[in-house]
């Protein structure tokens, strides 16, 4: 759940994960946002900056192999 913490409301939802998203990275320049969740994938995630709003289009792939829990990520160049 993206949320606005100025308005206090909910500005989008991402489905995708079957358990609790753990952490998220976000890359402005490639348009790109990595969700890491408690089901054991890491999901990377096409968005839209319109104005001062992110949208989120797709789902672009899941990496599955992990053995467990997604804690934390990165990204770098």
């Amino acid at each position: 759940i993206f949320y606005d913490v100025e308005f206090g409301k909910v500005i989008d939802v991402l489905v995708g994960h079957e358990d609790a998203v753990s952490c998220l990275a976000w890359n402005s320049s490639k348009s790109i946002i990595l969700s890491g969740s408690w089901d054991c994938t890491i999901k990377i995630w096409h968005n839209c900056i319109s104005g001062s709003k992110i949208k989120v289009l797709e789902c672009l792939m899941a990496q599955l192999d992990h053995d467990s829990k997604v804690m934390c990520l990165s990204l770098s160049r």
